[in-house]
Formats: C-alpha cells, structure tokens, sequence
C-alpha cells in the first residue's frame, strides 16, 4: 500500500529478495532438507509408536488367561460350552519350542 508521503519501494524491495534468494542457494537449500528430515522423523516415530502399541495389543488378545496341561479334547470341549469363559484354546504342544526337553517332566507335572 502506497501512502502520498511515501515512495514506492515494492519493485527494489522484490529485486533484493530474488537476489538473496539466488545468493543464498545452499543455505536455503539446507533449510528445507532440515525441515523434510525433522517432518519425516516426526511421522516416523508416530507409525513406530502406532506399530507397538497394535503389536501389544495382539500379543494380549492371543493368549489365555489361565494355562492347564494335559487337558482332554473332551475338557476342552466342555469348558467351551460355559458362559463363563469368553475363549478357550491351545497352545501347540511342542516343548522344543519353548527351549525344553522333550524327556516327560519327573516331579508330576
């Protein structure tokens, strides 16, 4: 906006910028590479912090609440037609892999 009193400096003015702005090449080249890497960790850390939290939700939505061995097809069965337990299920019975011998357990388990 021009006032009477003023002079018109708008097209100097205009002329300074493009100036700076072709002078300073590399430092505005350094600021918008700062700026896309701290956007891109920022973004980052939310998908990472999103994943884990998904990821823990999944390992406490897969798995039981109490544990039994050496439960019958049968037992299992009938615990199933209980209201009172929302899920009933097993685990694969492999103790290898769990890091165990596979000699029977010699206390009574």
């Amino acid at each position: 906006m021009t006032w009477p009193f003023e002079n018109d400096t708008s097209a100097i003015v205009k002329k300074l910028a493009k100036r700076s702005l072709v002078s300073e090449k590399r430092r505005n080249l350094m600021v918008v590479a700062a700026v896309a890497l701290a956007a891109f960790m920022i973004c980052f850390a939310a998908v990472i912090s999103v994943s884990i939290v998904q990821i823990q939700q999944g390992q406490v939505a897969d798995t039981y609440e109490a544990v039994f061995t050496g439960v019958e097809e049968d037992h299992v069965a009938a615990l199933k037609d209980l209201p009172e337990f929302a899920r009933v299920g097993g685990y694969p019975q492999r103790p290898s892999e769990y890091g165990l011998s596979e000699a029977p357990c010699r206390h009574g388990c």
